[in-house]
């Protein structure tokens, strides 16, 4: 019995656990780019596209000694707005030229300290790129991106430009004082053994943009063939994250409830049937065994009163128990 009510407890508390609303934690950031962030001017949705395609996710969110950079990576800088330390950008060097890459989308922060101090003469020229073709109004200007980068269009919201060659380039009718060249939106810088990819506007990873980019997001992501993916937290401007508890009513089906209900039921019968069964034969033992003492006793008293043998009086009473006395019946 201890055993079957052990059962019912299990499965009672299966039901209510199951009935019990679940908490989720959550973290928030309110910082201009973060991955955590998921207003319009986040990176949220990006993070968690990477993130479902199975590629490792790792926010740097402490300064970069604390990080081990794995072999095949790719370091994102999105929006960077704090000064990089001279310790920094040392480790992200040493970075890239394992062979990984680095990709900075900026266009009015601090990531050229990163170009200038890893001697490249390709930087972020601060400047506004204006163009004549654009999505829904003169800030959100559509870009052509070549096949082997994912092909289609992305879409910027007042980028800058950088100073080398890219390809994916402004039109003829752009503002810019380069000569003899486009202005590139995204260009590709090699370094020892990797590769620096800029991008001139940030904006083409956040929330607010993202159903314009997504496809090339997507298709960008995957051409990196990487399986770890960094996103630099840290030198955002005024980053900072809260952690919240997300709860989840679960409601558990009446059928799910019923049908718990209806198997302790049938295991509590089948459980007295069987209990009431050993109770039963343990009773007819005990009975039939105090019954054939008693017989013996008699005989015993029988034997010793009329001097007869006690073992030919109980061969004889058990003879006529199984019906032969010893005469042959003959039938008619």
């Amino acid at each position: 019995m201890e055993k079957y009510f052990k059962y019912i407890l299990i499965a009672l508390l299966g039901v209510i656990f199951v009935s019990l609303p679940a908490g989720v934690p959550m973290i928030k950031s309110f910082s201009e780019y973060s991955s955590f962030n998921t207003d319009w001017n986040g990176c949220s949705k990006f993070t968690k596209m990477v993130y479902d395609s199975e590629i490792i996710v790792t926010p740097i969110y402490s300064p970069y000694d604390d990080y081990n950079f794995d072999k095949n990576g790719v370091l994102f800088i999105i929006g960077p707005e704090i000064d990089f330390s001279n310790s920094e950008i040392q480790k992200i060097g040493n970075f890239v030229k394992c062979g990984n890459t680095l990709i900075i989308a900026d266009d009015f922060g601090t990531s050229n300290q990163i170009l200038e101090q890893l001697n490249l003469t390709d930087k972020f020229t601060k400047k506004r790129l204006n163009d004549i073709f654009y999505a829904t109004n003169e800030n959100l200007l559509e870009y052509k991106v070549p096949k082997e980068y994912g092909s289609g269009y992305i879409v910027t919201n007042i980028p800058t430009y950088t100073s080398k060659t890219g390809f994916v380039t402004a039109s003829n009718f752009s503002n810019s004082n380069l000569k003899n060249q486009n202005p590139a939106l995204i260009s590709k810088v090699s370094y020892e053994n990797g590769n620096i990819i800029l991008i001139g506007d940030p904006d083409i990873f956040t929330n607010g943009l993202y159903n314009y980019n997504k496809n090339f997001l997507k298709d960008f992501t995957q051409k990196l063939n990487s399986n770890h993916i960094y996103i630099d937290e840290i030198h955002h401007k005024d980053f900072g994250y809260e952690i919240s508890v997300f709860y989840v009513h679960k409601s558990v089906p009446k059928e799910l409830i019923l049908i718990v209900l209806l198997l302790i039921v049938c295991s509590f019968h089948v459980q007295n049937k069987k209990v009431f069964n050993n109770a039963t034969k343990k009773l007819i033992s005990k009975f039939s065994k105090k019954r054939s003492e008693n017989d013996e006793k008699v005989l015993k008293n029988i034997s010793e009163k009329h001097d007869i043998d006690f073992d030919d009086l109980k061969r004889v009473i058990n003879n006529i128990k199984d019906d032969n006395n010893g005469r042959k019946r003959i039938s008619k």
